[in-house]
């Protein structure tokens, strides 16, 4: 007979159990097969532990290489910043929460993400909190109207008013800049590359936009109207930008489309006695602008796909951003319909939640609203929305990845999303 086990590196092998037939019923011969296959048995049973212990001697290697990679990369002098910032964001998604925090840096002015982090603005300083809640920054500022902006893992931070505006990330401030004339507004693209629109001396406004390197990359001035707000497109190829003024004596908002190669507009798409007064691109070839008596949804050729009239329906808040844009409607003194609507302006829900708005917040899983002692939280169909009583008297909510973080005057909380 031949028994097949495993030897130590794993490969198979037969031993031969040869049996006289003479002797059949003999006990020794019944002995020696069964002694056989026991030392057979205990050979795989040690082979098997050796893969094993093989694993994980591989397995603390590796975890070694990875803990030596952090160390190098968070030595400034060895590895680009941005690889260490990436490093120290994986392993903050590990790290036992320190929520809420409390901080005495200003008032709350603002809260964006910045990447899997929350950044906070104050009438005084720019706070940058990680997932699990360490502070990883806090720096003055300098601003008389602080607001603020992010895209790409960056927050731009600027002078509403003012001239100055700087970028913020998790090791510092790379680039700050004096603009030549007043800030009115600023966007950021999901490349890092961000766009400064300011006034004017012959002109009635003036657009710069900067590329993630921050080089100025492209320029425009507006002769027909001032430039009320801007997007770039994902691939950051694009700009659209709405430009609002007076015709004949009625109020216009035109979107102007162009590619970051030519001053020369694409395509431009007029609207008149209309408001736009927020604009983003919802992916390279379509554009979504809110307004106040209607949101239109159109492509980068300028061609209007569609619009959502509100119908006399009082807009109190509005999200334009990645992902779903949402509008936010009062029904009475205690109720608030919520629509979500896709890129080319089709309705993917809607929903009514008690409670006046306090905000209400969008990323590309879930939508966020909250009221005064509440947040709701869906999916961007609104069929399910889960509720949350939350301390009253917080500022906004902010969804980020699995998480809803609730910023008040001086504090940050974080809930799980339900």
């Amino acid at each position: 007979m031949k028994l097949v086990h495993e030897n130590k590196k794993g490969k198979r092998t037969k031993t031969k159990v040869y049996i006289n037939d003479d002797y059949d019923d003999d006990e020794d011969d019944e002995t020696y097969v069964i002694e056989n296959e026991l030392k057979a048995y205990r050979e795989a049973r040690k082979a098997r532990l050796y893969k094993k212990k093989l694993r994980r001697r591989r397995i603390i290697t590796l975890i070694a290489v990875i803990v030596l990679s952090v160390v190098i990369c968070l030595d400034w002098n060895l590895a680009p910043s941005a690889l260490a910032e990436r490093f120290q964001n994986f392993l903050g998604e590990f790290g036992r929460s320190k929520y809420p925090v409390q901080f005495d840096e200003g008032l709350t002015k603002a809260a964006v993400p910045v990447g899997p982090n929350v950044g906070v603005l104050t009438d005084t300083s720019f706070i940058l909190y990680a997932h699990n809640g360490e502070k990883l920054a806090s720096r003055p500022h300098g601003f008389n109207s602080p607001a603020a902006v992010s895209g790409g893992g960056r927050a731009l931070i600027y002078d509403r008013g003012g001239r100055q505006f700087k970028i913020e990330t998790r090791f510092g401030e790379p680039f700050s800049k004096t603009a030549a004339y007043p800030i009115t507004s600023a966007t950021m693209g999901s490349k890092g590359n961000f766009a400064v629109i300011t006034q004017a001396e012959n002109y009635l406004s003036e657009l710069t936009v900067y590329s993630s390197s921050y080089k100025a990359v492209f320029r425009w001035n507006s002769t027909k109207g001032r430039i009320l707000a801007a997007a770039l497109s994902p691939d950051g190829k694009k700009l659209a930008a709405i430009v609002t003024g007076a015709r004949n004596g009625t109020i216009f908002s035109d979107i102007y489309i162009f590619g970051l190669d030519s001053e020369k507009p694409l395509a431009v798409k007029q609207y008149t006695g209309d408001f736009l007064y927020s604009i983003r691109f919802k992916d390279n070839k379509r554009i979504a602008a809110v307004g106040d008596q209607k949101s239109v949804f159109l492509y980068t050729s300028g061609e209007q796909k569609s619009e959502y009239d509100y119908g006399g329906k009082e807009l109190i808040a509005s999200v334009n951003l990645d992902g779903p844009t949402v509008l936010a409607f009062r029904a009475d003194s205690e109720k608030t319909n919520i629509v979500s609507l896709d890129g080319e302006g089709k309705t993917l829900g809607s929903a009514k939640i008690n409670g006046a708005l306090t905000s209400v917040s969008v990323n590309s899983n879930y939508i966020v609203a909250l009221t005064d002692g509440k947040i709701f939280t869906s999916k961007s169909n609104l069929k399910e929305i889960s509720e949350t009583s939350v301390p009253v008297g917080a500022l906004s909510a902010m969804a980020i990845k699995k998480h809803i973080f609730l910023v008040g005057i001086q504090s940050v909380e974080r809930y799980d999303v339900k």
